[in-house]
C-alpha cells in the first residue's frame, strides 16, 4: 500500500513510474496540450467548462471531440495510440507519451469539471425543491449516484492510460482499448446527460445511461 489517492488499475510502483515520466518530459507534453486548443473549423479559442468531452464551438457551432479534435458526428474512440509511419524514433516516443499523457490529464480534468458543474446543479435543485412542495432531494437521489459513477469510471480510465503505456495489462492490449473505448464513450453519454439544466433532466434515460456505464466499467476492470 501507498499515500497516494486510489489509482486503481495502476499498481504503487507503475504510479512512481508515471510520475517520473512525466517529471522528465510531462512539461514538453502540457506545452503541446496548451497550443493546440483552439477550434478545428474556426480556430477560435475554446475554453473547456464542463467534464463531457463532446465540444460545440461558440463561433461557429461546430461539434467535436476535445481529445482528439475530430468531427464528434460519427466519431467512435480516440483512445487507441495509432503511430505514424517515417517519424524519427526521438519524436515517436514522445508522441506515444503524449497520447496516453493527454487522454490520463482529459479524464482528470473532465472529472473536475463534472463536479464544478455538478454543484451548480446541486444549487438549482435546492431553489427547485424549496419552491416547488412537490419535490423532494430524495427525488433527485439518482443524480448524485450519475455523478459518482462518472468520477469513478473516470479515475478508472484516467489511470488505465499509464498501465497501457508501460504495458502492463492482465490480457492483450487489443483488448483492453476495445473496452477502454467502449466504456470511454457511455461515459461521454452519461456526463452529458448529468450536465444538462435541472428541467432538462431525465430520470429514466440517465438510469439506462447508468446501466450501460457500469456495464461496461465491471468488463474494463476485469481486463487488470
Amino acid at each position: 500500500m501507498c499515500s497516494e489517492e486510489p489509482h486503481f488499475p495502476m499498481s504503487c510502483a507503475t504510479v512512481v513510474k508515471w510520475a517520473k515520466k512525466n517529471a522528465d518530459e510531462g512539461q514538453t507534453i502540457l506545452w503541446m496540450s496548451v497550443h493546440a486548443k483552439d477550434c478545428p473549423e474556426c480556430h477560435v479559442v475554446i475554453e473547456k467548462n464542463g467534464g463531457c468531452n463532446h465540444m460545440s464551438c461558440w463561433s461557429c457551432k461546430h461539434q467535436f471531440c476535445w481529445i482528439c479534435f475530430k468531427k464528434w458526428s460519427g466519431h467512435t474512440s480516440c483512445n487507441a495510440y495509432q503511430e505514424r509511419p517515417g517519424m524519427m524514433e526521438e519524436r515517436r516516443l514522445l508522441e506515444r507519451l503524449a497520447h496516453h499523457f493527454k487522454r490520463y490529464k482529459a479524464h482528470e480534468d473532465s472529472a473536475r469539471l463534472a463536479a464544478e458543474a455538478f454543484r451548480r446543479t446541486e444549487a438549482k435543485i435546492t431553489e427547485l425543491v424549496e419552491n416547488q412542495a412537490k419535490m423532494t432531494y430524495i427525488d433527485f437521489d439518482y443524480l448524485n449516484d450519475a455523478v459518482r459513477l462518472v468520477f469513478e469510471s473516470r479515475g478508472v480510465l484516467k489511470n488505465s492510460y499509464p498501465v497501457l503505456y508501460f504495458e502492463e495489462a492482465r490480457v492483450g492490449a487489443e483488448l483492453v482499448q476495445a473496452l477502454q473505448a467502449e466504456l470511454e464513450s457511455a461515459v461521454e453519454e452519461l456526463n452529458e446527460l448529468v450536465e444538462m439544466p435541472v428541467v432538462m433532466l431525465e430520470r429514466e434515460t440517465i438510469l439506462k445511461s447508468m446501466a450501460s456505464v457500469q456495464m461496461r466499467l465491471d468488463s474494463f476492470v476485469d481486463c487488470f
